[in-house]
């Protein structure tokens, strides 16, 4: 039986190995946004009109076959919504996966990224339940 002590070093390890997962999918997650033009704009206003705001999330190492999910970022009905699937086939006519809850361009964004790693860690977590996002090498 494991002492109270025990169990909190071991809680405080995994919660140290969850943050160091969590900040080397942050740094492969870039939003990229598309004015209407076609050119790549660095922030958006919360009204401002946009053509696309997108993200590939791409690793290799994983379930010997690669991750590979594209996120799309769109308001739609007054709020901001998170599209998941899969790259070349996603679409802002697609169901959305998450609803962000959000008015502002800002928020979403940070709302986004907090879902994009919270699937990616699930999907690396349960590699045969989300089959569809690993891409043969």
């Amino acid at each position: 039986m494991k002492t109270l002590v025990q169990v909190i070093k071991e809680s405080s390890k995994d919660k140290k190995d969850d943050d160091k997962k969590r900040k080397e999918i942050r740094k492969k997650l870039q939003f990229h946004i598309y004015k209407d033009d076609g050119h790549l704009v660095p922030r958006l206003r919360d009204n401002e009109d946009y053509q696309k705001i997108d993200c590939v999330y791409e690793e290799s190492e994983d379930y010997n076959d690669g991750i590979k999910v594209y996120f799309l970022l769109g308001r739609k009905d007054d709020s901001w919504y998170l599209w998941a699937g899969k790259p070349g086939v996603l679409s802002y006519t697609d169901f959305p996966y998450k609803d962000l809850n959000t008015k502002h361009f800002a928020e979403a964004l940070v709302n986004a990224l907090d879902e994009a790693e919270d699937l990616i860690l699930q999907i690396k977590a349960e590699p045969k339940n989300w089959v569809q996002y690993y891409v043969k090498q």
